[in-house]
């Protein structure tokens, strides 16, 4: 689960992490005495605030004012702010990279290190990206964190600075089982070495356990979705794919990805195959999110397939949908669900290729 802005800092600060100082607004009411110019942040659990508006850099009250009643409108991917940070402006010297994370494939934790950072990360090549794979039997070694710094032009004193913070970043992401903790940009300044930002993402569990986060200003699909009692992903593609399991559900990813299509929404229904009403609640809500296009892929052995087809069936609307069927009462369900107008078929690939010619179409 993605933490916002001011609650990741706020672990930073438990392990001496330096972070600018800085005062959380949580009202439309703007503080007195705060010390200008600075910087006003959205507060959303997903990244790309700068680019659409939600950090603004103000020089006085006045300025501030405007700014915290657009923020505090500003949808940023369908996220109104739970609140906004107001912080200290710095002198940036240069703007670094540091993230760790978990190599699912090698299963070893994984440290990526750049000299260049801040909103245009993704557009640094690999060549200027260290990674190193981190065994966790021994944790981050020494010679590691040297590594980070073969052929720098970083002066010596941020250097110590810098090795000092990795060694604090490690340890707070061992010690918190974080799924992913990265700082970007990690800035040098004339005095200090500071975290400008902090993405921190944990599991599911610790994040509903910590009674001190901050209530969202509105649930994240992820969020809903767990409720419910399922696992879902919004992404920003055309397909919404609901499928019967989770391995089965990124296979069939992999499959859309391959043939050029692209994901909306990704749910694994997992326990809910038995239970009509409930399915029908979980394809409604993935429905508001405005696919191009259905895509239901599953295999029952158990569960019947009639009553995934009737809550299809029910929930679906006009969206154009595909369904890949096989299981126990599959004839029947294929009748109900061809009888809605979906496309049925029982062969993989011929469902996935025909949702994404259903989501070329342009969908509803």
């Amino acid at each position: 689960m993605n933490l916002l802005e001011c609650e990741g800092k706020k672990l930073l600060k438990e392990y001496g992490i330096a972070i600018p100082q800085g005062q959380l607004i949580t009202g439309r009411e703007l503080p007195q005495g705060l010390p200008y110019p600075l910087a006003l942040k959205s507060q959303v659990p997903v990244g790309g605030r700068g680019k659409a508006g939600g950090i603004r850099i103000v020089k006085d009250a006045g300025e501030a004012a405007k700014a915290l009643e657009e923020i505090c409108n500003l949808r940023i991917k369908g996220h109104l702010p739970s609140a906004i940070l107001a912080e200290e402006t710095v002198e940036i010297r240069q703007e670094l990279y540091i993230s760790f994370t978990i190599d699912r494939k090698e299963k070893k934790e994984l440290l990526l290190f750049s000299q260049s950072g801040g909103m245009d990360i993704e557009e640094i090549s690999r060549e200027h990206i260290v990674a190193l794979t981190i065994n966790p039997l021994l944790g981050l070694q020494e010679y590691q964190i040297n590594r980070l710094f073969f052929g720098s032009s970083i002066a010596d004193e941020p250097k110590k600075q810098i090795k000092a913070m990795v060694r604090k970043l490690y340890r707070l992401f061992k010690e918190k089982k974080l799924e992913l903790l990265e700082i970007n940009p990690l800035v040098i300044t004339a005095a200090d070495i500071l975290c400008l930002d902090a993405k921190v993402v944990l599991e599911d569990i610790l994040y509903y356990l910590d009674s001190s986060r901050l209530p969202r200003a509105q649930y994240s699909f992820e969020e809903t979705t767990h409720a419910l009692g399922v696992n879902g992903v919004e992404l920003s593609g055309d397909i919404a794919l609901i499928t019967s399991g989770a391995g089965l559900g990124l296979a069939t990813i992999d499959e859309i990805m391959s043939l050029g299509g692209s994901v909306r929404a990704f749910v694994d229904m997992g326990p809910l195959v038995h239970h009509k009403e409930e399915m029908m609640k979980v394809i409604r809500l993935v429905a508001d999110l405005k696919p191009k296009a259905f895509l239901f892929v599953y295999f029952f052995q158990v569960a019947s397939c009639v009553a995934m087809a009737e809550a299809i069936v029910n929930t679906v609307g006009d969206i154009p949908t595909a369904v890949r069927s096989r299981g126990r009462e599959e004839a029947e369900a294929k009748m109900l669900l061809e009888q809605k107008g979906c496309y049925v078929t029982t062969n993989f690939h011929d469902a996935v290729s025909n949702a994404i010619a259903l989501a070329a179409k342009g969908g509803m």
